[in-house]
């Protein structure tokens, strides 16, 4: 008698589990950054270019050649090397934008991060008591002078830690969150003697 021999069915290994989705993680990414790229930006905000951004720009410089620099110190308060470490230790990839931004409802100029298909708008306050100054004033939830709407292109969330209000533009909301849990966990604490 013969006995018909048949390979057994073969199962998913981890690996191609995992490779199936990494091709699908790119294949996303991929599409997310086409659609960003074609939509355009049209949101409320001014880009402001460097030569009328005098007062933006100085707020932002001393923080900007920081987030360049090898070592960003941990104070207590938020600078930009902060929040893009903080971002980039949270797995997010953050690019700091050339320009700064400005609202009319701000007290100061902003830089951008781009963070993903997402908005950062990130404004560092000297104090805490500014920004609190500040968050009295506005709708948070709008994201705009209290009783006024704001004039978004995706959804905007407002976000205040220490010395830091930032103003995230997405409709993502796992991307909102996990930006929030990064800023949110506070500014890196100097260490305890």
């Amino acid at each position: 008698m013969t006995e018909s021999l048949s390979a057994p069915p073969v199962a998913p290994t981890r690996a191609r589990i995992a490779g199936a989705r990494r091709g699908v993680r790119a294949l996303l990414a991929a599409s997310g950054w086409i659609f960003a790229a074609c939509r355009g930006q049209s949101n409320a905000a001014r880009t402001v270019p460097d030569s009328t951004a005098a007062t933006a720009a100085a707020a932002a410089a001393p923080s900007a050649a920081a987030a360049k620099g090898p070592s960003c110190p941990a104070t207590g308060r938020w600078e930009l090397c902060s929040v893009k470490a903080r971002l980039e230790a949270s797995g997010l990839a953050p690019r700091l934008e050339p320009d700064s931004v400005a609202h009319d409802f701000m007290e100061i100029g902003g830089a951008v991060f781009q963070v993903g298909d997402a908005r950062l708008e990130v404004y560092i306050f000297p104090d805490e008591k500014r920004v609190k100054k500040l968050v009295n004033t506005i709708d948070t939830l709008n994201v705009a002078r209290s009783g006024e709407r704001g004039d978004w292109s995706s959804a905007p969330t407002f976000i205040h830690s220490a010395n830091l209000a930032a103003i995230l533009l997405s409709n993502n909301a796992r991307q909102v969150e996990r930006v929030q849990d990064a800023l949110l966990a506070g500014p890196p604490m100097a260490a305890a003697r």
